[in-house]
């Protein structure tokens, strides 16, 4: 959540874990598959 704070640029990881603490891995898997990543339509750089 540390990095999470710094990327969002929390003053408190208060706000973060408000916010945040609540999403599990599987959240951020469905939204990670929604943006098009393990589909195979992934953007390659």
């Amino acid at each position: 959540m540390e990095s999470v704070k710094a990327l969002l640029g929390h003053a408190s990881i208060t706000t973060t874990m408000d916010t945040y603490g609540h999403l599990t891995v599987e959240d951020a898997r469905k939204t990670l598959q929604a943006a098009g990543w393990f589909t195979g339509r992934e953007v390659r750089l």
